[in-house]
């Protein structure tokens, strides 16, 4: 293979990891904001128990589709395994608690640095390197996600009672950052079936007590939230793919791509008619991505 057509080669993989990595973005956004359509229905910690539910169900059918033995399905790195649902479950946790405490905007804009820790830890743990292109793509989406949260008026009236929760959405955040190591590192040594197993089995057992504990309505409801668990499995398979293909560095400020669908949806189902602002900012996300997408590897 000629330099020229490993080059081609390089730039391709990297845009199908981006497309992979924009895919997920945008369903784990319908499920992240399954909240909205169920109201004071389900609580945050049920909602997320039934979607890993739901996602142990698709599995193991998926599993004695494909007749896997228990063996085949056993990991090597079950402690990373584990600590990676632990990281990505009390991130969640922790954002949920401070959406509850403190303004909406304000909460999801602190944890936008969860992709500066993301790339921080990837350097650092993985030895990733940042060209200049790299950079300036990183710091586009950046600048777009903070160009979003400022036009939805992001600490406009951030006081002290905000302290304890903002503090708790950002040590959250490091979780969540955390957790896209893992799942870097896992890609490279498991399959995707396995990580998707431990996944969610893990988050089954993480979850049961804290959901029984805060459970809401015992309706239907939770049959429709059942259905997120199929979403998430083809989420979680898309998220895995990308890291098999792309860095760290270029796959994290696509998970801004999340504010971009957020307000798709927003639009569509709620009316919230996007701000100039945030249409500016989304825009801006999306020229990030595309000079992410196609830099090498």
């Amino acid at each position: 293979m000629t330099g020229e057509a490993a080059a081609v080669r390089r730039e391709w993989t990297n845009l199908v990891a981006a497309m992979f990595a924009i895919t997920s973005s945008c369903i784990f956004a319908l499920i992240f904001m399954s909240g909205r359509f169920t109201g004071d229905a389900a609580s945050p910690i049920q909602i997320m128990f039934l979607r890993y539910a739901g996602g142990l169900i698709t599995i193991t059918i998926i599993c004695l589709i494909r007749r896997e033995s228990f063996a085949s399905l056993n990991s090597p790195h079950r402690l990373s395994q584990f600590l990676r649902v632990f990281t990505g479950a009390t991130g969640a946790i922790a954002l949920i608690y401070g959406n509850a405490n403190m303004p909406l905007v304000d909460a999801n804009a602190i944890n936008l640095l969860r992709v500066v820790f993301l790339i921080v830890l990837g350097t650092i743990v993985l030895g990733e390197r940042l060209n200049r292109m790299r950079t300036i793509g990183i710091l586009i989406c950046i600048t777009g996600a903070a160009t979003m949260m400022i036009a939805r008026g992001a600490f406009s009236g951030f006081g002290i009672e905000y302290l304890l929760p903002a503090g708790v959405v950002l040590v959250g955040s490091m979780f969540v950052a955390a957790e896209g190591l893992f799942i870097k590192m896992l890609a490279q040594s498991d399959k995707p079936l396995i990580t998707i197993v431990h996944a969610n089995v893990f988050g089954v057992l993480l979850l049961a007590i804290p959901a029984v504990l805060t459970w809401g309505s015992w309706g239907p409801v939770n049959l429709a939230l059942l259905m997120l668990g199929p979403f998430a499995i083809l989420g979680q398979y898309f998220t895995i793919r990308a890291n098999e293909l792309a860095s760290v560095s270029v796959l994290a400020p696509l998970s801004y791509s999340s504010l971009v669908f957020a307000a798709i949806i927003g639009w569509v189902f709620f009316a919230e008619v996007p701000a100039p602002g945030v249409a500016l900012g989304a825009a801006i996300i999306a020229g990030g991505g595309i000079l992410l997408a196609l830099q090498r590897r």
